[in-house]
């Protein structure tokens, strides 16, 4: 059994958060994409709009959870499906549509291609996006500036020359001026926070992970915001993640 490659997974994200904008497309793949309704009961389900639109290899995008599956299922991850086609992948795509009771949304995975490569002299060396395929996702989105994601680590060195233009900008805040302007509860969190050491400025942290993520996840029109966590705890380790609201940002803490 097979899951949805990386690539697309990363640009299922951004597509939900209204990111767009693909570099080049190419043909459609035999590769769709389909969820349940939340009353639908997932195997019978499967096998009737298998039999209905020829489907084979239906498994699931986001594997089972282990003990963190009553959160998945919470969130509704359950029930997002991929599979492949026996025959036209869009005829497959409307008959599972036609299954109004057993399906809220289906579509055809489609087959991008990155325009051209990024400049970094030294992209050959970064291995870690061939082996989460970021090209696929790059060519499929470049992501958009309305979507800030929150780097939970380390803390961040945006004054890398290859983040400094992606950094988020907390509008209502003055930098450097030790007041909380926007009345947030953190003091000079233009452009995150180290809640190590309660810290709006300090955002580098002990050392260079938290770049090297920043990096990894790097789409290039969106924004990045540095969340430092403390020293003595790992996200994992938290019981519920929380909202944390940052000027008009409200940004879910993830990993």
């Amino acid at each position: 059994m097979r899951r949805l490659h990386a690539a697309h997974f990363w640009a299922l994200l951004l597509l939900v958060a209204g990111c767009s904008g693909a570099s080049k497309s190419s043909s459609l793949t035999k590769e769709i994409v389909f969820k349940l309704q939340g009353n639908a009961e997932p195997v019978q389900a499967i096998l009737e709009l298998s039999a209905a639109a020829d489907l084979t290899e239906v498994t699931r995008v986001f594997r089972h959870g282990g003990r963190y599956e009553a959160r998945q299922i919470q969130h509704g991850l359950h029930l997002w499906f991929s599979a492949q086609t026996k025959g036209l992948a869009v005829s497959a795509v409307r008959t599972i549509e036609a299954h109004t009771s057993l399906v809220s949304t289906a579509a055809v995975v489609p087959e991008y291609q990155l325009a051209a490569h990024p400049n970094d002299p030294k992209y050959p060396e970064q291995r870690h996006h061939h082996a989460l395929e970021m090209e696929e996702a790059w060519g499929i989105t470049g992501g958009s500036a309305e979507v800030v994601i929150a780097v939970v680590d380390s803390g961040v060195d945006m004054d890398h020359l290859d983040l400094r233009r992606n950094q988020w900008i907390n509008e209502g805040e003055i930098c450097d001026n030790e007041i909380d302007d926007d009345d947030n509860g953190f003091v000079d969190d233009c452009r995150g926070y180290n809640f190590a050491d309660d810290s709006g400025t300090q955002l580098l942290g002990g050392n260079d992970h938290g770049t090297h993520v920043a990096g990894c996840g790097k789409f290039r029109r969106c924004k990045i915001q540095v969340l430092l966590r403390p020293t003595q705890a790992t996200v994992l380790e938290w019981p519920e993640l929380p909202v944390v609201p940052m000027g008009a940002t409200e940004c879910r803490l993830c990993t």
